[in-house]
């Protein structure tokens, strides 16, 4: 009985966050109807520029605080307060790091006008810190639908910004005005829909220590394993041929950024209340093959579509993305069972097994897009390298789970 109320939860919680991302997403596509036409390329590129790097500092500091309090076994104010005063650090440092470093992201990616936008990255990064660290607890107790107003508000205002500004100045400061929008309402938004108020103190730091580092360490092979092929391209390609591989490759895996990512939200948190109750993974097992049952039709479609998704959604100026996302849909049918079967190494405090899976595909991923930089330098052949990685990779987290116990990918 407790474990089908578990799995009523986890179904429910995956509910709202599929149509909190199918709402934003809504939003998104209609920004995208709107920005397509009044930016170039070449603003995207710049913004995703300064996005990658920005998220490389950021990812060189991630411990992995939220996820270690939402797998606690037990709930402790020392605890939040501790994670909370290392998330403020941990955010001051980076803004730290990405103000010393601006000039030089505008030296690799030769583009002087990087410099200002990185410094305004900085600046949200503090921000961002200063966030209310007891969000977590609507995801430790599987509250979906009170963290569902607090992802669903920020994002709305974010995009209305975005779209008025972008009318105005047609300008790549569209885009960064929308995003200080989204992160100063959503750091608003953190303390006025929860009553706790952290405090200053590290006391807790020991519980923390083992996972995170390990977390940490993963984040850094995740970095390399998710924006690899942007930073090697960046500096080959330009701003141009960044944004558009860039979009190209967002709109390909959209099956998995609108499914697949909101339910392994839920999903964790699941799995770590299984956890808690001494519950197997077979319930995780379940629900992702029913993911992957939804996203492969969507990938043909998608693929077989992609010259009406590109006259549909971006406009004739991005027909060359065409071919891109024909080839970079594939991706969708493997980023299933590495999303999945990395959650459930982590729940289970297997960080370390994690990392190495995380290393080894990180590891093949560079050396496969420096290749095909090196030898081709089209957009198209690295797409489908890069497709390639991305089954090789799920290959390598299904072969993790099973030397974690998890013997086959069905339920028992």
């Amino acid at each position: 009985m407790a474990e089908d109320s578990l799995a009523r939860r986890t179904i429910i919680g995956t509910g709202w966050m599929v149509v909190w991302r199918m709402l934003t997403r809504g939003l998104g596509l209609a920004s995208t109807l709107v920005l397509a036409r009044l930016l170039v390329p070449a603003d995207f590129g710049i913004v995703a520029m300064a996005g990658l790097f920005s998220t490389i500092v950021e990812g060189l500091s991630q411990v992995g605080l939220a996820t270690a309090l939402i797998r606690h076994p037990t709930r402790d104010r020392s605890l939040f307060d501790t994670a909370w005063t290392l998330q403020v650090l941990r955010a001051l440092l980076v803004a730290a790091m990405l103000a010393a470093s601006a000039p030089f992201a505008a030296w690799w990616f030769d583009e002087t006008r990087l410099t200002a936008v990185v410094l305004v990255m900085a600046t949200m990064s503090v921000i961002t810190g200063f966030d209310n660290i007891a969000l977590i607890e609507f995801q430790r107790d599987m509250r979906f639908g009170r963290y569902f107003l607090v992802l669903a508000a920020p994002r709305l205002l974010q995009v209305m910004v975005t779209i008025s500004a972008a009318l105005m100045l047609q300008s790549y400061w569209a885009l960064i005005l929308g995003i200080v929008a989204g992160r100063l309402s959503t750091s608003a938004m953190s303390y006025l829909i929860h009553p706790y108020r952290p405090g200053f103190r590290l006391d807790g730091w020991r519980e923390f220590a083992h996972f995170s580092f390990w977390t940490w360490a993963a984040s850094l092979a995740g970095l390399v394993r998710g924006r690899s092929d942007w930073f090697v391209l960046g500096p080959v390609s330009g701003p141009a041929g960044l944004g558009l591989y860039m979009l190209a490759d967002e709109t390909a895996i959209l099956p998995v950024t609108e499914l697949i990512g909101p339910a392994a939200t839920a999903l964790f948190a699941g799995f770590s209340e299984a956890q808690r109750r001494g519950g197997t993974s077979h319930l995780a097992i379940r629900v992702a093959t029913t993911l992957l049952l939804f996203s492969a039709p969507v990938t043909i479609a998608v693929s077989a579509s992609a010259p009406h998704v590109v006259a549909a959604l971006l406009g004739a100026k991005w027909a060359a993305a065409e071919p891109l996302i024909a080839i970079l849909a594939w991706q969708c049918l493997f980023i299933p069972f590495s999303a999945i079967c990395s959650q459930f190494l982590i729940v289970r405090g297997l960080v370390e097994l994690n990392f190495y899976g995380t290393l080894s595909a990180a590891v093949i991923k560079l050396v496969a897009t420096l290749v095909a930089v090196a030898f081709w330098r089209d957009l198209d052949t690295i797409a489908l390298a890069i497709t390639l990685v991305i089954a090789a990779e799920a290959t390598i987290y299904i072969v993790m789970l099973r030397m974690a116990g998890e013997t086959g990918l069905r339920a028992n």
